[in-house]
């Protein structure tokens, strides 16, 4: 006969084969021997690990279905377990005991003794048995006043002469002021990990108070407290049988009068009274009996989201609360599904997390969070709020049960509004005060300044030679918030609402904005958000503009005035007034020389009669018209006209561009020289024939129904605009004019198509860049192209090319010299 493995034949073997899992099977064998297949004498055969025969102290072990070689070990909440010749060697760890208050009516204690009671009154929960430096008070009451069953209302702390209450609405109390969270309050940190959640931590004691589904408390004590503890979560020495012993010595024989001696105020409520038969809620309520206990078996099932903890904590006692909570409860979906958070929480205990276990019928909408929150089922962070990040003294590295409930997702943080937000979007905390990202607060002359949700205060540390910390002290003095600075040199020109202590330059030096003193010749210029070193230049209109001491020092040239009109009507006067006016009539653009503005294109009307020195070119995709000394006209042979009038027409013209006298406000004068405010009636005056009809800027209610349709293509083509294509210029320009007028023409305009009122609305703004001397090239292929190649001859292929900035005055055959006005701005083409 051949045998398997390594095993030999024997003729009489005894028929009771010791095995790994069964070492000292034959010890106890009284049968007759047999033949067969054994092991050889020294081994024994590995029915666990499927080896054959193996020597005795190679023999592995299981746990939880899996197999550890002889040596291996594991670890749980509460022991350690090492393999040793198919037999586990457990040594018991220190671990906290664990009272529970479940259900507003069930309790387990330190020790582990389960008992269940309907009580309503305020009882002790937990105190020093020797003094009451430390004592837990839970309030017990009818969650309805229509039924019996009873609710945890609130838990009160009472620690060295410190009350703090914390409510099922999740409002933490001390006496009659709120508390925010996170707080410490001498020996306790108080902090909500999760949206279920708070907890108070004092080291030796921890409160784990559950909001939802319904309030529960779990309140774990440290080793060091053993023997010190009283109250109905027992006395804490790992013996049952004397949790129900009283301060006079006695161990009371039931639960009824046990919790009687713990009412806080022994006359203040009535007592629990014995019953001679179970007070069983599903007996009145048979029909909920079936759906409690059919819902509540998952608890049981071998194979359910549960198991896991089975081989730790047995579920059945879990089961029958659950059945019991679940028949009690007028809502009886939140009272299931806080029954089986109590074996979760329980598991969690004891290193066990267990998942997805609210995520089905009739917990699945518990899961559900409000904002970007997410749900989580092992929640061991107490930092996830912006609140938190302010709280410079709290100490977050305390340990405590995974618990579950609705965070935000790492890396972000719950602000004010309930959103989570990365660090640096939370404001910081002082008191009641909250203070926006990056924003400043002075604490007691102290300017402090809110980063990634802290608070930073400047101090002697924080000062850099050669700065010196000021500190106000005396009255009327003037601290940094009258610092000399490089844009802000004139210490008179300070207006101080009170001292503000911090790091200052010494007199004779400036803050340079970035943290240093500087003489006043190294001091850099500003402009547009940009820094700009001593000796640059930037332009100003006409003008150059030198940096020097920190100032900007311009020349004084006068300026042409200018006037813009874009589009489908949109104007910018001499004076900077915008307007909308859309009119099919010819109109006097500026009168003095008149200029009209017509379907046909633009006129120049000398009204004095006299000749002016013309000169008419093209540069770029522009057409310019030149009048020495007066004017100039640049078109883009489209609908956009730029119109340079010389300063010595100021408060001389009126017409569309206004009447060129630096105010704004008075640029609606009509040809009557009526001053009014509605453009429309403003633009109707200026009409060159009196008889053409009005404009009412009244669009056909059809055609604008359909347009509307396109006002999201419009505006995903209009965000060039705003993005990163013209994000140079963005600080220079305000871009919010430009973006809207060309959301409304995009999708309004049905004259000379879409792309053109599109082309001419964007040129606007890029042309208004180039003024101020950032030059964007935003146009593409996709982008209203300028197809430059399309002049080039074969020979001379690269002869043209298309440029986003150019000078308009270029050598011609008719301008030799390239002599053109100095005022006209850069073009494109």
């Amino acid at each position: 006969m051949t045998c398997p493995l390594n095993m030999e034949y024997l003729e009489c073997g005894s028929p009771c084969k010791n095995t790994c899992s069964d070492l000292d099977a034959s010890l106890l064998c009284t049968e007759h021997c047999v033949d067969g297949c054994f092991c050889p004498n020294g081994t024994i055969e590995d029915d666990i690990g499927k080896k054959g025969c193996i020597p005795v102290n190679e023999c592995p072990c299981v746990h939880n279905g899996n197999i550890y070689l002889s040596g291996e070990s594991y670890t749980q909440a509460c022991k350690t377990c090492e393999c040793a010749a198919g037999h586990w060697n457990c040594i018991d760890l220190e671990c906290p005991g664990i009272c529970s208050i479940v259900g507003g009516s069930h309790i387990i204690t330190y020790d582990g003794k389960k008992f269940t009671f309907d009580g309503t009154c305020d009882y002790i929960l937990t105190k020093h048995s020797n003094d009451s430096d430390i004592a837990v008070v839970g309030n017990l009451a009818q969650c309805d006043p229509a039924r019996t069953e009873t609710c945890l209302n609130s838990v009160t702390l009472v620690i060295s002469g410190t009350t703090i209450s914390f409510f099922s609405s999740g409002s933490v109390m001390n006496e009659n002021s709120p508390y925010l969270l996170p707080v410490i309050k001498g020996p306790v940190s108080i902090f909500k990990p999760s949206s279920s959640f708070i907890i108070a931590d004092m080291k030796s004691l921890r409160l784990e108070i559950q909001l939802a589904p319904v309030m529960e408390l779990y309140i774990v004590a440290s080793t060091e407290e053993k023997g010190k503890m009283s109250g109905l979560c027992g006395n804490y020495n790992d013996n049952q049988e004397d949790d129900f012993k009283t301060e006079s010595g006695i161990i009371e024989g039931t639960s009824t009068t046990f919790v009687n001696i713990w009412k806080k105020n022994i006359y203040s409520c009535t007592d629990v009274k014995n019953t001679i038969f179970p007070n069983n809620p599903c007996i009145v309520a048979s029909n909920t009996e079936k759906t409690a206990k059919d819902w509540c078996s998952r608890l049981t099932n071998p194979n359910g989201v549960f198991s896991p903890c089975h081989s730790e904590i047995r579920p059945e006692i879990y089961y029958e609360w659950c059945v019991y909570d679940t028949c009690k409860c007028a809502d009886i979906r939140k009272c299931m599904c806080a029954a089986v958070s109590n074996y979760a929480h329980a598991c969690a205990a004891r290193g066990v997390i267990l998942q997805g276990w609210m995520d089905s019928d009739p917990c699945d909408s518990v899961t559900e969070c409000s904002g970007n929150m997410k749900y989580s089922y092992g929640v061991t962070s107490c930092g996830s709020t912006c609140r938190f990040l302010s709280v410079h003294a709290y100490n977050c590295s305390m340990s405590f049960t995974p618990v579950f409930g609705c965070v935000c997702p790492e890396g972000t943080y719950l602000n004010e509004a309930g959103s989570c937000v990365p660090a640096h979007q939370c404001p910081c905390y002082d008191g009641d005060k909250v203070i926006d990202p990056s924003g400043i607060f002075y604490n007691n002359g102290v300017k402090c300044t809110c980063n990634h949700g802290k608070l930073h205060c400047s101090s002697q540390e924080d000062c850099v030679a050669p700065m010196t910390f000021f500190k106000c002290l005396n009255p009327g003095k003037r601290g940094t918030e009258c610092q000399r600075t490089c844009e802000k040199q004139d210490p008179n020109s300070c207006v101080s609402t009170g001292c503000v202590s911090g790091c200052m330059c010494p007199d004779d030096l400036l803050a340079d904005g970035k943290g240093g003193c500087v003489k006043r010749e190294e001091c850099p210029c500003t402009h547009n958000g940009v820094t700009y070193s001593p000796g640059d230049q930037v332009q100003q209109d006409c003008n150059t503009c030198t940096c020097k001491d920190g100032m900007w020092i311009c020349t004084e040239k006068a300026c042409y005035g200018t006037c813009t009109i874009y589009g489908e009507g949109h104007f910018r006067t001499f004076d900077g007034k915008r307007y909308y006016f859309h009119g099919d009539c010819e109109h006097t653009i500026a009168q003095q020389y008149r200029i009209h503005l017509s379907e046909d294109g633009v006129k120049v009307v000398e009204s004095n009669c006299t000749d002016g020195q013309y000169q008419i070119y093209t540069a770029g995709i522009y057409i310019i018209t030149e009048v020495k000394g007066l004017l100039n006209l640049i078109w883009d042979n489209k609908t956009s006209l730029i119109v340079q009038l010389h300063p010595k027409f100021k408060g001389k013209v009126c017409g569309l561009c206004g009447n060129f006298d630096d105010n704004a406000n008075n640029d609606f004068v009509k040809h009557n020289g009526e001053v009014v405010t509605d453009p429309e009636d403003f633009g109707n005056s200026w009409k060159v024939d009196p008889k053409c009809q009005d404009n009412t800027n009244m669009m056909d209610s059809c055609t604008h129904q359909i347009n509307q349709h396109r006002l999201s293509l419009a505006e995903r083509r209009c965000i060039i605009i705003k993005n990163n294509v013209f994000e140079k210029c963005n600080a220079s320009v305000d871009s919010g004019p430009y973006y809207d007028a060309c959301v409304k023409d995009t999708y309004t305009c049905d004259t000379v198509g879409d792309c053109d009122c599109f082309c001419t609305a964007v040129e606007a703004y890029a042309a208004e860049c180039r003024k101020k001397g950032v030059c964007v090239t935003w146009r593409s292929p996709e982008n209203c192209p300028l197809f430059c190649d399309y002049y080039n001859s074969p020979e001379k292929e690269c002869e043209w090319r298309y440029k986003s900035c150019a000078e308009p005055c270029i050598k011609t055959c008719r301008n030799q010299l390239g002599t053109c006005s100095n005022q006209i701005p850069l073009l494109e083409g």
